[in-house]
């Protein structure tokens, strides 16, 4: 596919009302403004008005990267290259496979039982169209204990706040279990969060299209998601790309990580059920096999490595893992040295 990339200074700005140029013509045809296409490195996408609050555009299953499938199973985030195309961004994109049968009885009402699929690294975006200048864009991290939920959620939906605030609303899946936090030898890990980045890079690159202000990014997560916040404040210290940071609940110190050699066991416990090989295997050809399994079959099989330890509830054993690049095992000697993101806001109300 032909990459479609645009700096940010061209990226046109059809989704909001700017001064100079729009004026008049959001006085006469607001309407006209919602849904706008903008065109972004993802291609043009094209939106709609959302469902509760008619004046705010809504712009769903937006591709931030491509599809985490075979060899791209457990390997990190490779942004997505647009054919050229308009994109009608009018649905929410699957959720992360990770629920289990009892889990989505439970969750019914928490999420809206969405689909699930392995290809799931979209965003969603809420702008309200308007005459004011770059709005701060408030960018949410879902929780699940990195293992399961995603952004279609009842409770994420981003358009009253969208309506209701002079901000951008955005959320985002991330991939999450093994296929966030693989253990596969000689592969990145803690792929989820290097997810989260490339969606920080996708938003700062291309907000502005949609009239949010890229140097106004807050990114802000509740349990896995919070903790997911401040594991970017020490990962991404020297070139954040985010203004704020807020957690709802949870921390880095909130889950205890796992030591490459627990989640490289894990993972040779799952290459093993699935008859893919074992810790004395060509490590390079248990993840060639592994790719080559359908999504379920690893699902059910991770399901059978036994829980990890733990003095309180049990504990996912596929989660962040110390890699020293994107967790870290020393936070508090880190937090004590200020080595963390420095951030400093520019933008102040009058």
């Amino acid at each position: 596919m032909a990459q479609f990339w645009k700096p940010i200074g061209s990226v046109a700005l059809l989704a909001t009302c700017l001064p100079a140029v729009w004026s008049q013509r959001c006085a006469d045809h607001p309407e006209k403004h919602i849904g706008a296409t903008v065109n972004t490195t993802s291609g043009s996408i094209a939106g709609h008005a959302a469902q509760r609050k008619p004046g705010v555009s809504e712009y769903l299953g937006i591709p931030y990267a491509a599809a985490p499938v075979g060899d791209l199973r457990f390997a990190a985030p490779v942004a997505y290259e647009s054919n050229g195309s308009i994109f009608r961004a009018d649905s929410y994109p699957p959720d992360y496979p990770g629920f289990t049968p009892q889990a989505k009885q439970i969750m019914r009402d928490f999420t809206t039982g969405n689909e699930q699929d392995e290809d799931c690294l979209y965003m969603n975006i809420w702008t309200r169209p308007t005459v004011s200048d770059r709005k701060p864009v408030l960018m949410f991290i879902h929780g699940g204990r990195f293992t399961i939920g995603g952004a279609h959620s009842e409770y994420y939906d981003g358009q009253g706040l969208a309506d209701h605030q002079n901000v951008v609303v955005v959320t985002f899946n991330y991939r999450l279990n093994i296929f966030g936090f693989s253990g596969a030898p000689g592969l990145p890990q803690n792929v989820a969060l290097l997810d989260q980045r490339m969606a920080v890079e996708w938003v700062h690159r291309n907000i502005a299209g949609f009239g949010g202000d890229p140097d106004r990014i807050t990114i802000f997560g509740q349990s896995a998601g919070g903790a997911s916040v401040d594991y970017y404040s020490y990962a991404w210290k020297a070139k954040p790309l985010v203004a704020g940071l807020i957690s709802h609940s949870g921390t880095a110190l909130s889950f205890v990580p796992n030591t490459p050699s627990q989640t490289g066991s894990y993972f040779y416990h799952v290459a093993e059920t699935l008859d893919c090989g074992n810790a004395d295997s060509d490590s390079n050809e248990v993840v060639k096999c592994l790719r080559k399994k359908s999504w379920e079959e690893v699902v059910k099989a991770t399901a059978k490595v036994p829980f990890a330890p733990s003095p309180a509830l049990p504990q996912p054993v596929f989660h962040p893992t110390v890699d020293n690049i994107t967790v870290f095992s020393d936070y508090p000697s880190r937090s004590r040295n200020g080595e963390f993101a420095s951030i400093v806001s520019l933008h102040t109300d009058p």
